[in-house]
């Protein structure tokens, strides 16, 4: 298990764990079918209850269809896995502009917000800008650093990466 899917299978058991919730997962990655079928092996693997619609693959109506299936079967909390958000630049098929779209007014919905920043490339322009976006918006706001694993370490690196990101963040660094 890595990145999101580790961390969304992690807050799912926390959270019926220690806050009485029954949260369900569900993915909407419909870019990367390996990554919808990566957290349905994870959710069996745990106990997690995961949303399917085997009928469609358009985000909107996943989502829908999970929040109608949620009410009706006693689901209090809904955790979502995204494809996430491509720069602008990288932003060129129609496709992906209107998933960028519905993107950023799910994150208008969202109580909370968890936002992966690249180990590879740091904290960006774009990182900063979807970061005061959130909370803007009075999200709250997890700041999750994935592929770790890539970065060279020794005994300085995480204490750098710590005062880099304070100082890219700036006005946001309460995040």
């Amino acid at each position: 298990m890595t990145g999101a899917f580790a961390l969304v299978q992690k807050i799912a058991r926390w959270l019926a764990a220690n806050q009485d919730r029954k949260p369900l997962l569900l993915s909407v990655d419909v870019y990367r079918p390996a990554a919808r079928e990566q957290l349905k092996v994870i959710a069996k693997a745990t106990g997690q209850q995961i949303f399917e619609d085997p009928t469609t693959d358009d985000p909107l109506t996943l989502v829908r269809g999970a929040v109608k299936h949620a009410q009706q079967t006693g689901f209090d909390t809904l955790l979502i896995d995204t494809a996430g958000l491509k720069r602008r630049a990288k932003v060129q098929e129609n496709i992906l502009f209107y998933s960028h779209l519905r993107t950023l007014r799910s994150l208008q919905r969202a109580d909370i917000a968890v936002y992966f920043v690249d180990a590879a490339e740091g904290l960006t322009r774009h990182d900063l800008k979807m970061l005061s976006d959130a909370t803007s918006s009075k999200k709250a706001v997890i700041l999750v650093i994935n592929k770790w694993d890539l970065v060279s370490k020794d005994h300085r690196t995480l204490h750098e990466w710590e005062i880099e990101i304070k100082e890219r963040l700036g006005s946001l660094g309460f995040i």
